[in-house]
């Protein structure tokens, strides 16, 4: 003898226990995928950075795509270094979903003989101030961290 005959609403009740779990596998999937962009954008930066110190000359132009001047002169007046910098903050600039980028996200690399650059950059997930409480475990923040050294073109 069945205790309930009627079975409406079965597929409901199950989609409001599988529903929630979905979401959040589907919302960390986006966020790994994102981080691991992040990784790869640093990595291009920094190393696009470099390569740009390493066969740059003050006076004369700019070497082509990713390199970027800071200033508008051309040829290009600024430092290796103002150029390196340049170049990463623009390049990661491109893919990066965020209003700017900190200034203190490149430095020189000094253990490097050449030209060369670290880069550190946080990416954040759930920023939002309504993350609080109970939603406090979704905010999350990876550190992506790059170096690259490249001989000094002469």
């Amino acid at each position: 003898m069945k205790i309930v005959k009627d079975n409406s609403g079965a597929t409901a009740l199950e989609f409001a226990f599988i529903f929630p779990a979905v979401v959040v596998f589907i919302l960390g999937i986006m966020h790994v995928t994102y981080a691991l962009w992040i990784d790869n954008l640093t990595h291009y930066a920094v190393d696009s950075a470099a390569r740009c110190g390493a066969i740059y000359q003050v006076g004369i132009s700019v070497p082509s795509y990713p390199c970027a001047c800071p200033t508008a002169a051309s040829p290009c007046t600024s430092t290796t270094t103002d150029m390196m910098l340049a170049t990463a903050t623009s390049v990661l600039s491109k893919g990066v979903i965020a209003a700017s980028i900190p200034s203190t996200t490149f430095v020189t690399n000094t253990s490097c003989t050449g030209s060369g650059l670290s880069g550190s950059y946080t990416v954040g997930f759930l920023k939002a101030p309504s993350a609080t409480g109970y939603l406090s475990f979704l905010t999350t923040a990876i550190t992506v961290n790059a170096k690259s050294c490249y001989p000094n073109y002469s």
